[in-house]
């Protein structure tokens, strides 16, 4: 089982956005469109297909990191502390529970012991969080790609085409970046929850509250 959401997990937030670099980027840089791009690929070999397929891993790999610092520190400007939301709704919901505060890596631990389907169900949200904050990343790369080649090699009969693009970019960068922060927050709020309802089932003094 171990495996099979380790596998899911590198798909979803290592593999596809790392695909979507080396497609976008090339295209913001006038390598060619996405239909030339999408035919090199067609007729490509099995061993180049497969080599492709490890580039966009490790790129995927390398910008997953990226992505969360820089997404997470844009949303938390913009919506605010994700703890502090998260928090704020929890304790609203649940008055007789309320929290001073949390830690992720403490109710994740707990709900890895006593709760499984919980942390799977965390495991799934983290998951599709890492897709939508690397592909916003990727989105938002190629509008700064397009950006700077538009300044040097663009043709005014291409310009506004090129503008387009970027603009539809950001936007779809922004709407993926929110789309992160949701996923991030489900996932914390999730794992409260849990904590809350085994306690109220099985109330233990002895183990730690999320806090700790």
């Amino acid at each position: 089982m171990n495996n099979i959401r380790l596998t899911v997990f590198d798909i979803f937030s290592y593999l596809i956005p790392g695909l979507s670099y080396l497609l976008l980027i090339p295209y913001a840089l006038d390598f060619g469109s996405c239909p030339e791009l999408f035919y090199v690929l067609r007729h490509l070999s099995t061993f180049s297909l497969l080599a492709i397929a490890v580039i966009a891993y490790m790129t995927g790999f390398v910008s997953d990191a990226i992505a969360e610092a820089f997404i997470s520190r844009i949303t938390d400007k913009v919506l605010g502390d994700l703890k502090t939301r998260v928090l704020t709704n929890f304790n609203t919901d649940n008055p007789r529970d309320a929290l001073p505060e949390y830690h992720f890596a403490s109710i994740y631990s707990y709900a890895d012991v006593y709760v499984p389907r919980a942390r799977d169900k965390a495991d799934q949200m983290s998951a599709m969080k890492g897709l939508a904050s690397n592909l916003s990343l990727s989105f938002m790369s190629f509008a700064l790609a397009a950006g700077i080649y538009s300044l040097t090699s663009v043709s005014q009969m291409h310009l506004l085409k090129t503008i387009i693009e970027i603009i539809a970019a950001l936007i779809i960068s922004a709407i993926l970046m929110y789309r992160a922060d949701t996923f991030k927050r489900w996932s914390h709020t999730h794992l409260l929850n849990a904590y809350v309802r085994r306690n109220r089932l099985r109330p233990q003094t002895n183990l730690p509250r999320p806090e700790q």
